[in-house]
């Protein structure tokens, strides 16, 4: 885990924050950060709760609560009146909606900043209650990180015996970029069942279960991209840039300071190749190629096409997790949404990579208090990536480090 994520959790922690809601799915994961958080921090007490199995944690009180959620809140205050906790409640935010619930978790908040405890709600979507949005602090649990993935491919592989080598493991590492950890286990369990080793035919097992992630969604889909450069006629000059610029992606270019691919421009009439060389790219750069159904988007009620849009951006966000461009267009989306606090992150992380000129149009406006109105709205929230691979009938955007096509 990065450290500026760390170290917002401990403060948030030490600052006696009451409720805090770490917006994810891994619970694991989670269970995991908050364990050696609670070592750091003066060896707190983390307790956990479920629906099912109560409240773990407590010799004395295992399994307590189950099926109770009102109790899974009393129990906090049944504690030592010294004693440090974090509890942690899973899907608890099913339960909220219950008028007793609310009024609890609001006395819970007052109460709590008296005491060295903190309530630690799990969940990758809640509409939050609107009398608990001053009560709530919610916290964006990143994907595995470049660094992560390479750790724990590698401490999956030497439990095997066979551990990668290092041109291999960096390669894996960006292809399983935007999977959960979870994810990354099964494709790793799924290539030891059956070549007893991490090999490059894993590559293709990772962009499988990018296809079931995109498969979901009713706007993206999933493009196979078996053809390859070779299978284009001409374009030599393509060809050559093609195979130059795929070292931009690699751990030595970023650390020299190499600036990612903005893109190419496609422009033909139809049936010369077009799209045929956008699966091409994304198959020689072991990238997934995504199709964007625009008529779709724009389709239905007044205001859906935003929450589409901000659904699609999220299972792109999915597949390439630090990608500038779709944390942009995410905080963009989000802002014209109505959540200004929820876009000014995604903002500052698509500057802080990539400094472009649009990118801090954006976030001055959002200093300002405003985005521009109309059509230059609409623009903006379609706005996927800074390169462009287009074509005479369509667009196609690409990624600086995946990418996303419409044709």
């Amino acid at each position: 885990m990065t450290e500026p994520w760390i170290d917002q959790l401990d403060l948030l922690i030490r600052s006696r924050t009451p409720i805090l809601w770490i917006r994810s799915s891994e619970e694991e994961r989670i269970q995991a950060l908050l364990t050696t958080a609670a070592e750091r921090l003066g060896q707190r007490l983390l307790l956990r709760w479920d629906f099912v199995q109560g409240l773990q944690g407590l010799p004395n009180r295992q399994g307590e609560a189950a099926r109770n959620p009102m109790a899974a809140l009393d129990s906090i205050e049944s504690l030592q009146a010294d004693q440090p906790a974090i509890l942690l409640l899973l899907d608890f935010n099913r339960y909220c909606d219950d008028p007793g619930i609310s009024r609890r978790l609001r006395n819970l908040a007052t109460s709590l900043r008296r005491q060295p405890r903190t309530l630690v709600i799990t969940a990758p979507d809640w509409q939050l209650p609107r009398e608990l949005e001053e009560c709530v602090t919610v916290l964006e649990l990143p994907l595995p990180s470049p660094t992560e993935i390479s750790q724990l491919l590698t401490n999956i592989g030497q439990a095997s015996g066979r551990p990668p080598e290092p041109a291999l493991l960096e390669q894996l590492a960006h292809c399983c970029s935007g999977l959960t950890e979870q994810r990354i286990r099964q494709v790793a369990a799924r290539a030891l069942a059956r070549r007893g080793q991490l090999g490059e035919a894993d590559l293709t097992e990772v962009l499988e279960e990018k296809r079931q992630a995109i498969a979901r969604s009713e706007l993206l889909e999933y493009c196979p991209t078996e053809a390859s450069p070779s299978d284009i006629g001409g374009l030599d000059a393509l060809k050559h840039w093609l195979k130059q610029r795929k070292l931009a992606f690699s751990d030595e270019a970023e650390r020299y300071g190499l600036p990612l691919p903005r893109g190419v421009l496609l422009v033909g009439p139809q049936g010369t190749g077009k799209s045929l060389t956008a699966k091409a790219i994304a198959h020689s750069w072991a990238m997934p190629l995504l199709r964007l159904d625009v008529g779709r988007l724009f389709a239905g009620l007044v205001g859906a096409s935003e929450a589409r849009t901000r659904d699609m951006i999220r299972r792109a966000m999915e597949q390439q997790p630090n990608d500038p461009a779709i944390l942009d267009s995410m905080g963009w989306v989000l802002y014209r949404l109505g959540r200004p606090e929820d876009a000014l992150p995604f903002l500052r992380r698509a500057y802080a990579q990539f400094p472009d000129q649009e990118v801090s149009a954006h976030l001055n406006r959002h200093a300002a208090g405003h985005f521009a109105h109309g059509s230059q709205q609409r623009q903006g929230a379609l706005r996927i990536g800074d390169g462009l691979i287009g074509n005479a009938d369509t667009l196609t955007a690409q990624q600086p480090s995946g990418l996303l096509a419409v044709w």
